[in-house]
């Protein structure tokens, strides 16, 4: 058997059985290295080396797939808001110049309304004006007075003042008939400004006199507390004056004691002549300092009393004037 395995005729012959016995050799061999399961060696370990390379790129490759989907998906968000922006600039413009638009016409508008008002105001000034003057029969009022003998003195936005038979009066508007106050355009908005106008000179008038005396007391008030201030200014003045003449007595007076020592010394030493009557007269003159400055200290301290007395009384006389100003 053998014989005809190595036969070329019954076999494949010599070479293929070598070749054969290669081939089981290296399959062999492969499923050895397959199997080796130490890490780093062997064609196994190689094996699942590659393949735990190739999920992690897998891994990867996914994980850039969906990368590039969603930078796809926010790619197409950002033109969309571009587009969404750039439109909403346009409705902005629009959206301005209708505005500046209404703007104008509302400009137009007040323009127009401001010119008619001044119109009916030159309109009311000038036949309000061109009424003085007139006189008429009788007025007849709305709640039922007649004025006779009538002539018109002025017309104001409150009224119509007239001379009549009876003296002279003013016409509340309300009370003129509808012809007269059609022909003179009276509001309630002029008739209550001119009222407030009128109420407040009336007020300020009643204050005036009111506040007559009060004034005339906060004057003499007042006029009293700069008194107070002029005495205090002079006390101050004098007392200046007079703690410089004390300093000025007392350095003489220092003088003048060594020199009544000195020659009192030269006395007791046995200088005769002029020396103790030059002791005693600088004596006498550091008495007469001594004199000077107590009456000095003395003035002071009634002048220090003076200003004391007179701050109390500015004191009370401010307050004496903040009362009355309260009670105005």
């Amino acid at each position: 058997m053998l014989t005809d395995l190595l036969t070329s005729s019954k076999g494949p012959g010599v070479i293929g059985t070598l070749l054969a016995l290669v081939v089981l050799v290296g399959f062999g061999s492969l499923m050895l290295l397959v199997n080796d399961t130490s890490a780093g060696s062997g064609l196994g370990g190689q094996i699942r080396e590659k393949e735990a390379g190739v999920i992690s790129a897998e891994s990867r490759i996914k994980k850039w797939e969906a990368t590039a989907v969603e930078y796809s998906q926010n790619r197409k968000q950002k033109d969309e808001l571009e587009s969404l922006q750039r439109s909403l600039g346009r409705k902005q413009t629009e959206v301005t110049q209708a505005a500046a638009g209404v703007e104008e016409a509302k400009g137009g508008l007040a323009e127009v309304v401001q010119n008619f008002e001044e119109y009916k105001q030159k309109y009311r000034i000038a036949e309000r004006a061109r009424a003085i003057g007139e006189t008429m029969e009788t007025l007849n009022t709305k709640d039922g007075d007649v004025y006779e003998q009538v002539k018109v003195l002025a017309v104001t936005p409150i009224g119509m003042k007239i001379m009549h038979k009876r003296g002279n009066t003013r016409v509340e508007y309300t009370r003129l008939p509808d012809e007269i106050q059609d022909r003179f355009q009276f509001t309630k908005e002029g008739a209550a400004q001119i009222a407030q106008q009128e109420a407040a000179q009336v007020s300020v008038s009643k204050q005036r006199a009111k506040g007559y005396y009060k004034a005339v007391a906060i004057r003499d008030l007042r006029t009293k507390i700069n008194q107070e201030k002029s005495n205090i200014s002079r006390a101050t003045r004098i007392i200046g004056e007079l703690t410089a003449n004390i300093s000025n007595n007392e350095a003489n007076i220092v003088t003048s004691q060594r020199k009544a020592d000195t020659y009192r010394a030269r006395y007791a030493s046995g200088s005769r002549g002029l020396t103790l009557d030059i002791a005693k007269k600088a004596e006498r003159r550091v008495d007469l300092l001594q004199k000077r400055v107590r009456s000095a200290k003395s003035q002071i301290n009634s002048l220090n009393k003076t200003v004391t007395m007179a701050k109390r009384n500015i004191a009370k006389l401010e307050a004496e004037i903040n009362k009355k100003k309260k009670a105005e």
